[in-house]
């Protein structure tokens, strides 16, 4: 997968919702493990979408500074939005 050029957001999008997941749960290798769950942690977010920007401006301080973060951001913005209807 080349993440360089147009489309680079969702191709990267793609790898952290998709394929980092599947070899977290199918990676015997420890070390592997470790080195998907460091990056899941730590890799800067995405950029802001209409969800995250949502989020943010609820309270004016938050920052969202990880990829785990913007996730759990979508998720908690998504599962709300769903509650609400």
């Amino acid at each position: 997968m080349d993440f360089k050029g147009r489309g680079k957001q969702r191709k990267e999008e793609m790898f952290f919702n998709i394929i980092l997941p599947f070899f977290l749960v199918f990676s015997d290798n420890k070390n592997i493990y470790q080195f998907l769950r460091f990056m899941f942690e730590n890799h800067s977010p995405f950029q802001d979408n209409r969800v995250t920007q949502k989020f943010k401006n609820k309270p004016p301080d938050l920052r969202i500074t990880s990829v785990k973060e913007y996730m759990g951001t979508m998720l908690f913005e998504k599962t709300k939005e769903s509650m609400s209807l």
